[in-house]
């Protein structure tokens, strides 16, 4: 597949961009640039100063997003997606496709 025929990960519904198509951990990186840049914490939905990503899926309080592959508190997923890929933060006011 080249570069021109590659399907795009998002598409614009009601205003938000909504993903589409799982993606790896890279993608996401390239897809959601404002999540922190560490390695103990993905996303804003997973981890944080206290328990970092592996340490909440190890004691089942999150799962991985089934677009992003990132951690996420399993009481912000809905069908298993979280707010970044299924167009939630965008609607809360948070631009999640811009670095902050």
């Amino acid at each position: 597949m080249t570069e021109d025929t590659k399907v795009p990960f998002f598409e614009v519904r009601d205003g938000v961009k909504v993903i589409v198509r799982p993606m790896t951990g890279d993608e996401a990186r390239v897809i959601f640039p404002y999540r922190p840049l560490s390695k103990t914490v993905e996303s804003n939905f997973g981890g944080d100063q206290d328990y970092d990503d592996i340490c909440m899926l190890i004691n089942r309080i999150a799962m991985r997003c089934k677009m992003c592959q990132a951690p996420t508190k399993k009481e912000h997923l809905e069908n298993g997606t979280c707010p970044d890929c299924d167009g939630r933060s965008e609607r809360s006011g948070t631009d999640p496709h811009k670095r902050s």
